[in-house]
């Protein structure tokens, strides 16, 4: 084989891999994890060169956007950390019910789990024996992008525990919120509250605010 065939062939190989890397990007609405792209056969050297080329750039360990797409923290973070539900005054910020956008992620975790997410100084982690999925549901980011926390009764019973070690003013907010709201559930809401202290701190708030 020639030299000049053989530089053929690596550009070929290079622009192929190029095009494929721009496709995944796209698919996830301009966001790259390095796991799907070596699923595909993309190695390493091929996202250096599309950095290189001014296509993608990285904004966290394995993760890459492209040039015109603004990153999505919280999107990234539970995409890289499926067991973290957001949780508190996250989960109260996308379900409507404060406009405090959270500087730091509140997330929960199943006890014991353990993770860089728990030194990397972007999330406050609280831990639960148990995250039932009836317990959690779906809504968007501000880039539209999928992502799942607790509904806002559970949220509201988590600031109304003893572990919570968040902002009072956002939770007194978001529990006046929601006395307002027209889809508020009362029945479940103390469903929720299996301690004295928690019943009794939502029964005062409910009382006081309805």
């Amino acid at each position: 084989m020639t030299l000049c065939r053989k530089y053929i062939i690596i550009y070929e190989h290079m622009s192929s891999a190029l095009d494929l890397i721009m496709q995944l990007a796209a698919e996830n609405n301009g966001i790259l994890f390095a796991s799907d792209a070596s699923k595909l056969g993309i190695s390493r050297e091929s996202l250096r060169q599309a950095k290189l080329a001014g296509l993608i750039e990285s904004v966290s360990h394995g993760v890459y956007v492209t040039a015109e797409t603004l990153p999505d923290d919280a999107f990234i973070l539970q995409r890289k950390y499926d067991k973290a539900i957001f949780s508190h005054e996250t989960a109260a910020y996308f379900l409507g019910f404060t406009t405090r956008d959270p500087l730091v992620f509140s997330v929960t975790v199943p006890s014991g789990y353990n993770s860089r997410l728990l030194t990397d100084g972007n999330a406050k982690i609280y831990y639960s024996a148990e995250i039932k999925q009836e317990d959690i549901v779906v809504t968007k980011t501000m880039f539209n992008r999928e992502v799942r926390c607790f509904n806002i009764e559970k949220t509201i019973v988590d600031f109304c525990s003893g572990n919570f070690k968040g902002d009072k003013d956002v939770a007194l907010e978001v529990i006046k919120a929601y006395a307002r709201s027209k889809n508020k559930n009362i029945s479940k809401l103390m469903s929720y509250a299996t301690t004295k202290k928690a019943r009794d701190t939502i029964r005062g708030y409910m009382e006081a605010l309805l």
